[in-house]
């Protein structure tokens, strides 16, 4: 049973091994081995529509659908409650009949996304979401046929635009990315599958990464069609700023990072960290946006992106650049610092042979005609010590 007999749950039984590998990439660590050894996995998700089926599950009320239709946060949580009520009735009557039962909820349920998007919210309890983007809309520029099935691997907001990184089409390709040389040891050591917990002596291993000659990595799918956008919150208007495959080739950075198995466990100070989620490659983008904010007025984006050749998963020589466009309209877009630049013509300190390694952004980084960024500084050949890093401001004229 279920209030006004909504049955909102769906379940979708994955019996072969094959659709349990496609579950993989999206469980957390300690059920992979769990899922991938039981005979039957059930996911059970709700129906956020289920109130159309109401005149033939309640027909003794006909309103009871105008409950729901047009109230998306009454609706929503209706089919939370009652989704989660069957999903608990089917353990009940797995086990009445002999089966055991393990109820799982340490997943990424961002891995293919069907539904959600952008939404503009009051800082209150319980705010109301207007919808500003959303996975399924079209996206501007491209056939009508080309809908975003990605959003918000990195955003920036004003006060009125937003700007975001945004995916469609079904096309992808294979990024390999190396375990990290440098930062939280026991990160480098897990992904390349040597972590030791001192406490067991037990080694602890990524069972993501593939180790050949002497080097670990992992091989993600990144959307081949991405791009940079930006939305006017008052218009309802949102404008292309860059696309991979027309400006650049890349939008997206990538960190490992997250706990590991050994925290707290006897290790050092650098590898303590209790809090946060497992450890994994992360991907994201870098925006920030601004405008005067009068009607009709002028707006900036400035992001990252990266371009170079890609061979066997690898970019070779690649330039990560922060860029600038302005708009509205297709303006050109303008290069405010790249990798390939010395590196006196952003720090008159930095060493006379030096060049910028490395450039980052973040999403509150540019206010009106000021830009932030922090980079890596760096003569070829020589050691990390021998660079420099720092923040720097500027101003867009």
């Amino acid at each position: 049973p279920t209030s006004a007999n909504c049955c909102p749950a769906r379940f979708l039984f994955l019996r072969s091994r094959e659709s349990r590998e496609r579950l993989r990439p999206h469980l957390t660590e300690g059920n992979v081995d769990k899922t991938m050894a039981a005979p039957v996995t059930a996911i059970i998700g709700y129906d956020t529509l289920f109130y159309e089926k109401s005149p033939r599950l309640f027909p003794h009320n006909p309103g009871a659908r105008d409950w729901f239709a047009g109230e998306e946060k009454t609706g929503n949580e209706n089919a939370f409650r009652n989704g989660t009520l069957q999903g608990a009735y089917l353990i009940i009557a797995a086990r009445a009949i002999g089966l055991d039962c393990g109820p799982m909820s340490g997943f990424d349920n961002e891995g293919a996304p069907t539904l959600g998007g952008l939404y503009l919210a009051p800082l209150e309890h319980e705010p109301d979401l207007t919808t500003l983007v959303s996975i399924g809309e079209r996206v501007p520029g491209e056939a009508p046929s080309a809908t975003f099935n990605g959003l918000g691997e990195g955003g920036a907001f004003d006060g009125r635009l937003v700007g975001f990184w945004g995916a469609w089409g079904e096309e992808t390709r294979t990024v390999r990315l190396y375990c990290p040389t440098e930062g939280n040891r026991d990160r480098i050591a897990y992904c390349n599958q040597q972590l030791v917990c001192t406490d067991t002596g037990v080694t602890e291993a990524d069972p993501n990464s593939i180790c050949e000659d002497n080097r670990c990595y992992q091989e993600k799918q990144v959307p081949a069609h991405q791009g940079i956008f930006v939305h006017d919150t008052r218009t309802g208007r949102t404008w292309v700023i860059a696309k991979a495959d027309e400006d650049f080739d890349d939008f997206l950075f990538w960190n490992y990072s997250g706990r590991t198995p050994c925290t707290g466990k006897g290790h050092g100070e650098e590898g303590v960290e209790e809090d946060g989620e497992f450890v994994r490659w992360r991907s994201s983008a870098f925006l920030a946006v601004a405008g005067p904010g009068r009607a009709g007025a002028a707006y900036r984006v400035v992001f990252k992106a990266r371009t170079g050749e890609f061979d066997n998963g690898v970019y070779t020589d690649p330039v990560d650049g922060i860029y600038l466009r302005r708009g509205p309209g297709r303006l050109p877009i303008e290069t405010v610092l790249d990798t390939t630049m010395a590196g006196q013509s952003l720090d008159p300190q930095a060493p006379a042979d030096s060049v910028i390694n490395e450039l980052g952004l973040e999403r509150e980084g540019l206010r009106g005609r000021w830009l932030t960024v922090n980079a890596k500084i760096g003569v070829e050949g020589s050691s990390e010590e021998d660079g420099i890093a720092g923040i720097y401001l500027t101003e867009i004229r």
